[in-house]
C-alpha cells in the first residue's frame, strides 16, 4: 500500500503486514512527522496522553500553640553579693579613717590639708582670708618698705617675713602688694609667692619683693593674700 505523510506529502510505498489490521504509529523519513495510520489508510487519533494521578493537597499543619511561660528572676550568686557587701564595708571603713583620723593624717602629710579643704571639711586649718594679716596661724613679721631712686628711677623694696605661730603646718598663699594714695583710692598692685610653699609650726619663711616706679602719689602700702 502507499502512505502519504500528513505533513509534507511524501509518498512511500509499505507492506499490509507492516501496517496490521489495527494501524500502527509511522514516521516520514524525510520531514520527521510522527502519526498513527489505519489499515483502511485513515489516520487515527492521537491517544491523549496519560496524565499522572494528582497529589493530594498537603496537609495543612496544625495550628501553633501559643505557651506562655514565666520569667524567672535571676539567682543572685552568694559570692558576688558577699564580697559587694566587703566593698561597701570597706569603703565605710576607709571614710570613717579618713575622716576622724584627718589631723593626724595633716601633721604626718601636710599636702593633705588640700584634699579635705576641696571636700569642704574643717580640719582646723584657715583658708586664710582674714585681713588684714594671713590668717589664724600665719603672722607677718618685719615687715618694712623703702624707696631708693637710681637714675631718678625710684623702686619700692617690701621685705618681712611669714611665720607660723600654730601647732599644725600651714600652707602659705601667693601675696599681694596694694599702692593706695592719700585719698585711700587703689593705684596700683601686684602679687609674688614664697619659695616656701609649707610651713611647720614655729618655722618662719623670708621674703622679698620689689617694684620699679611705683606710683609717686603712693602714701599707703597693703600686704595681704591674692588667692587662697
Amino acid at each position: 500500500m502507499i502512505i502519504a505523510c500528513e505533513n509534507c506529502a511524501t509518498r512511500f510505498t509499505v507492506t499490509d503486514a507492516a501496517i496490521g489490521a489495527k494501524g500502527r504509529k509511522v514516521k516520514c523519513s524525510s520531514c520527521g512527522h510522527v502519526w498513527r495510520y489505519a489499515a483502511d489508510g485513515a489516520p487515527i487519533p492521537a491517544e491523549p496522553p496519560a496524565t499522572e494521578p494528582a497529589e493530594p493537597p498537603a496537609a495543612a499543619p496544625p495550628p501553633a500553640i501559643a505557651t506562655a511561660t514565666a520569667a524567672r528572676p535571676p539567682r543572685a550568686v552568694p559570692g558576688t553579693t558577699v564580697r559587694l557587701v566587703a566593698l561597701g564595708l570597706l569603703a565605710v571603713g576607709l571614710a570613717g579613717a579618713v575622716f576622724f583620723g584627718r589631723n593626724a593624717i595633716v601633721r604626718s602629710w601636710p599636702p593633705a590639708i588640700l584634699l579635705y579643704e576641696t571636700l569642704g571639711v574643717d580640719v582646723g586649718v584657715v583658708t586664710l582670708a582674714e585681713i588684714p594679716g594671713i590668717g589664724a596661724g600665719l603672722e607677718y613679721r618685719g615687715v618694712t618698705a623703702e624707696v631708693s631712686e637710681d637714675d631718678f628711677n625710684p623702686t619700692l623694696k617690701v621685705r618681712g617675713e611669714v611665720m607660723n605661730t600654730s601647732a599644725l603646718p600651714r600652707r602659705v598663699p601667693t601675696l599681694r602688694v596694694r599702692l593706695y594714695d592719700s585719698a585711700g583710692e587703689p593705684l596700683e598692685s601686684w602679687t609674688f609667692s614664697l619659695e616656701t610653699e609649707w610651713l611647720e609650726p614655729g618655722e618662719a619663711a623670708p621674703f622679698e619683693t620689689t617694684r620699679r616706679g611705683p606710683a609717686r602719689a603712693t602714701v599707703r602700702l597693703e600686704l595681704g593674700v591674692a588667692e587662697l
